[in-house]
């Protein structure tokens, strides 16, 4: 009887020792589980730029900007982080930035704001997203990408004229510039002169590096001239040549030329009908170089007239030849021309004829479209002399 007393005792002390367990040790454990299911955190990120539709040039520096907000209804601070993207196409291209985040009670207002440094390797297209992504502690992630594709290009560069180069008035010259912009919008092209706005020379033309332009004939000669391409649509793109260029009208302003003779070579040489068939046109002269430094240039002296009825000087013949004038020099030309296939309606279309002189650029050895220089009255005198008499 008295084991049996024990015996209940024994079973009635390890259940009060239950009953103490429950009453201490099971809060403790259900407490962490209580808390964790009423620490929900909602919200959201987003990407706000580039959001689709931009175009940046890798080298330089553009904000990928992101916001967001969470709430954390708990008393609890959350450890967590955060990580910026870039995605080609479907497929992650590289990491960008990232970085720690904490989250304390209540509402947790987010902003990225990141000056991206794009990388110079990163290749040309059309196809790029940014991802922005984080993570708190063991909740799912939260993440946004770009709504639409922007691009990300490398060359968008004026190459000529891009210094040095002299164009003259009235004549067409080609503008080139290097674009690999995917989308090929259109482009803007501008005029300065010094710091200074001149004249748009096309409001919109294809975006393809090339586009010829007539220079004015109004337009003032100077040598501080500079081309502005500019992407429409997207005014922060754009591009001056890097050194002035010069516009002039004729000669170089450091150049010029005096002391000019032309005269006919021997007889004229009479055909069967009695008609002048071939003669030979020489011009002498000097060409002078003011400046203190060489000039290189290309020039043509030859023959000019006007039809009847026509104030258009229109070159009958003419050789092309390269020279080089020394700084503060004179240079001495003696140059002859034969004239061939005359005939007797000569007289009838042509009614004034000149010695002529044009020049270009040493490296332009087509000259047809330079403008010409007139020499000398007292030239013009002896051919005309020399040719009808």
């Amino acid at each position: 009887m008295i084991i049996r007393v024990r015996g209940n005792l024994l079973r009635n002390l390890s259940y009060k020792k239950f009953l103490i367990f429950i009453i201490i040790f099971l809060p403790l454990i259900l407490f962490p589980i209580f808390i964790y299911s009423q620490s929900v955190i909602t919200g959201y990120i987003q990407v706000v730029s580039p959001n689709g539709g931009e175009i940046w040039k890798a080298g330089t520096v553009h904000n990928i900007i992101c916001q967001g907000q969470l709430i954390n209804s708990s008393g609890v601070v959350y450890y967590g982080s955060w990580r910026i993207e870039l995605w080609k196409e479907n497929y992650k291209y590289m990491d960008i930035i990232s970085g720690i985040i904490l989250v304390g009670p209540g509402t947790v207002m987010i902003s990225f704001n990141y000056p991206w440094l794009i990388p110079s390797s990163i290749p040309t297209d059309n196809d790029y997203r940014i991802k922005v992504i984080l993570y708190i502690e063991t909740l799912p992630p939260i993440y946004d990408f770009s709504d639409g594709y922007f691009t990300i290009f490398k060359h968008f560069d004026v190459i000529s004229p891009n210094g040095s180069e002299m164009w003259n008035r009235g004549r067409v010259y080609e503008i080139k510039w290097l674009s690999d912009i995917p989308s090929s919008p259109t482009v803007k092209l501008e005029l300065y002169k010094g710091s200074s706005f001149k004249i748009p020379i096309i409001s919109s033309t294809p975006n393809n590096g090339s586009y010829n332009w007539l220079i004015p004939e109004t337009l003032e000669i100077g040598n501080d001239y500079k081309v502005k391409i500019i992407l429409n649509g997207y005014p922060e793109i754009d591009d001056f040549g890097d050194l002035n260029f010069e516009i002039i009208d004729g000669l170089p302003p450091e150049i010029e030329i005096y002391g000019v003779n032309a005269w006919w070579e021997n007889e004229i040489d009479i055909d069967c009908d009695g008609y002048r068939s071939s003669a030979t046109l020489c011009v002498s002269g000097y060409l002078k170089n003011n400046s203190s430094s060489s000039v290189a240039i290309i020039h043509s002296i030859g023959l000019w007239y006007k039809e009847a009825g026509s104030n258009e000087w229109k070159e009958f013949c003419g050789g092309v030849w390269g020279i080089i004038i020394p700084p503060n020099a004179n240079f001495p030309f003696n140059e002859k021309q034969t004239i061939s296939g005359l005939s007797h309606n000569l007289y009838d279309w042509v009614r004034e004829i000149v010695v002529g002189f044009r020049w270009g650029p040493w490296d332009d050895p087509d000259l047809n479209d330079y403008p010409m220089e007139l020499l000398s009255e007292e030239s013009t005198n002896v051919v005309d002399y020399m040719f009808y008499n």
